[in-house]
């Protein structure tokens, strides 16, 4: 008797830790069982790598992974980039309590721990060159003290002051509910970090993904 060849296509399970949207759709950052960062990105995004629809801040969903040849972006993307399905299904979540202690856990207190060899601009915006080895996401904990928030040209910046090291104004990627310092009686906080897409700048040499805070959480 003759046996099929049966093709298991690779699943993920991945909380979703933040979400941050543009006018083209939506970005969001999982975190599977080990913990682990991932962005996924629907197969048939196109250009702009963004989702129509939203997902659920610490829902979990069941992704079905594509086996991409290429993955859009160099590094540092290469790094927490997926290929996935467009249709995730939903398979539970956690409690906003739980996804502190998780990100407090993998959390680092340096911006450098985070993204290798990031620089400065002149206007204060910090980021890191195009093809850079180093993760494209992460989370920062740090004391009430190193934070500020205020308006801009009618934007929403969060002012980041790092150990000396980094005095500077972070955007926050366009997200919802987060925790505003000036309102909260924490110490400590939990801000999620993301490098957007490579942009050149008008009169740059070379293309550089911007940090940008896409969460924030009071511990």
């Amino acid at each position: 008797m003759k046996t099929k060849n049966i093709f298991v296509r690779r699943t993920i399970e991945l909380t979703i830790i933040a979400m941050s949207y543009c006018a083209k759709g939506f970005c969001f950052l999982g975190l599977d069982a080990q913990d682990r960062l991932y962005r996924p990105v629907p197969q048939d995004a196109g250009d702009a790598l963004v989702w129509p629809n939203k997902l659920e801040v610490c829902k979990t969903y069941k992704f079905t992974v594509c086996d991409a040849p290429n993955f859009p972006h160099a590094n540092p993307h290469l790094n927490e980039g997926i290929i996935v399905e467009r249709e995730p299904k939903a398979v539970g979540g956690i409690s906003q309590k739980e996804l502190k202690s998780r990100l407090a856990t993998m959390a680092k207190t340096n911006l450098e721990a985070i993204f290798a060899a990031i620089e400065e601009s002149k206007n204060g915006s910090l980021f890191v060159r195009e093809n850079t080895y180093c993760h494209s996401a992460g989370v920062l904990k740090c004391p009430i003290a190193s934070l500020r928030t205020r308006k801009q040209e009618a934007k929403t910046k969060l002012r980041i002051k790092i150990k000396e090291t980094f005095d500077c104004e972070v955007p926050v990627g366009a997200f919802k509910g987060y925790d505003n310092p000036g309102r909260q009686s924490s110490t400590e906080y939990l801000v999620v970090l993301d490098l957007g897409r490579p942009f050149k700048p008008k009169g740059w040499k070379f293309s550089a993904c911007f940090v940008s805070a896409v969460g924030l959480l009071a511990l």
